[in-house]
């Protein structure tokens, strides 16, 4: 059975990998594209659907607001490629 696993970040750090990446800067880029790579001896579920999560994975971030005007921290989820949702 797969496994759902969320990874918690610092929102602000995320948010700067993510422009990074999308600015060309390789080292923020191998951050996104290895970041799944703790997780390869199990099946991962996709947080929407709870089908199998194919490698590599395709991430989403969720912002979790504890009644801020800006959530400090976001969590990394799985989805499937295939997720119909």
């Amino acid at each position: 059975m797969p496994e759902l696993i969320l990874l918690q970040f610092d929102r602000n750090e995320i948010i700067a990998l993510n422009r990074a990446s999308r600015n060309g800067d390789a080292e923020a880029s191998k951050f996104f594209t290895t970041l799944w790579n703790d997780y390869r001896d199990r099946a991962l579920a996709c947080f929407l659907c709870d089908a199998v999560v194919e490698f590599p994975v395709f991430s989403e971030s969720l912002v979790i607001s504890p009644m801020r005007p800006r959530p400090l921290v976001c969590r990394c989820v799985t989805s499937a490629a295939s997720c119909p949702r």
